[in-house]
């Protein structure tokens, strides 16, 4: 291109997934019961890497690509705990989506010496689905749960419910900054030392369901640190 180097890959990536959750769900004051759940979903994945060369040393990237990563084990379970004295339920969801997302990143690494590396990397993540833990106010009829564990109670009764649900979709979107050089330019022992240092910084939005009076509810992904670093001598 221009008399410049351009290399990459195109692929797609199938996954079809089976799951068979089976958890303990225990009620109080009357025992504990299994509870087995079945699920499936399937995903087709693109993505495309392409690498500019305008000079030997200076690599220009770009990559797009779809993307998904299954819920933890943990939180697939459909056991948990019925209170019916206290109105309160908690258990987990078999039924999640997987975490998806469509992935821009475009980055630029200059080796302007023998080992050596900078590096600037922006990203951006179109969050369609991703999987959050909710407590919120529901009658238990809307738990998917059986009746008969209410021991003949209105299945219209509201419960405090705490599970795991799947979000409503976002963005996060960021740079990250990298240097990497050995020390071959100080004299004796030193010459044998070297640091490698990265930097990340991140935004994001995502949204947690509608408010009662009607408005969406936005604000950070969970778990999510807006700024990350690692140094290593």
């Amino acid at each position: 291109v221009f008399n410049m180097p351009l290399r990459g890959t195109v692929g797609v990536r199938y996954a079809k997934t089976d799951v068979t959750s089976t958890g303990i769900l225990n009620r109080t004051g009357v025992g504990n019961g299994a509870v087995k759940v079945d699920n499936d979903y399937t995903d087709t994945l693109p993505s495309v890497n392409l690498v500019l060369e305008p000079t030997r040393d200076l690599l220009l990237r770009l990559g797009v690509a779809k993307v998904m990563a299954r819920p933890a084990l943990g939180d697939l379970t459909p056991g948990g705990d019925v209170n019916v004295g206290a109105y309160t339920v908690s258990f987990g969801n078999p039924l999640l989506d997987p975490f998806r997302a469509t992935n821009f990143d475009l980055g630029a690494e200059w080796y302007f010496t023998d080992e050596a590396l900078v590096g600037l990397g922006l990203f951006y993540k179109d969050i369609e689905s991703f999987s959050v833990e909710e407590t919120r106010g529901l009658p238990f009829s809307e738990t998917g749960l059986p009746i008969e564990l209410l021991g003949g109670l209105d299945p219209a009764t509201a419960f405090e419910v705490t599970r795991n649900i799947n979000g409503e979709g976002g963005w996060i979107r960021g740079l990250e900054f990298q240097y990497q050089q050995p020390f071959t330019f100080l004299p004796g022992a030193l010459s044998n030392f070297g640091f490698i240092g990265n930097y990340t910084y991140i935004e994001s939005s995502v949204k947690y369901g509608t408010a009662p009076d009607g408005h969406v509810v936005r604000n950070d992904l969970l778990n999510l640190s807006r700024n990350t670093y690692n140094l290593t001598l």
